[in-house]
């Protein structure tokens, strides 16, 4: 996500990103405190799914992920939930999606 950019900018958009979409996915789930909220991979996919759903793209969804994945290692300090297997659907689902788009046009 935002791989262009380098240094403090760089970091300060993926925070500002990672925050709004953990935000996003406590409200999804009604989460009354998400300061104390250990979300779980299947909160994350739940969350996807209704994505989905409203035709989110998968490079949206991805972005989503990685944002999750940013808080989780930078906020939380933590490896919990392993999203890194939901980011790899993504991508080959992105790419599918890329794949398709070029031989149609």
């Amino acid at each position: 996500m935002f791989q262009v950019a380098k240094g403090m900018g760089f970091v300060k958009q993926e925070a500002k990103y990672a925050n709004l979409w953990f935000a996003s996915l406590a409200r999804f789930h009604k989460i009354q405190q998400p300061t104390s909220w250990e979300f779980e991979d299947q909160d994350v996919i739940q969350f996807l799914w209704a994505k989905f759903v409203e035709k989110v793209p998968a490079w949206k969804r991805l972005e989503i992920v990685e944002g999750l994945l940013w808080y989780r290692n930078h906020v939380r300090l933590s490896s919990v939930p392993s999203l890194e297997h939901i980011c790899e659907k993504l991508r080959e689902m992105r790419l599918c999606t890329m794949a398709y788009n070029s031989e149609k046009a």
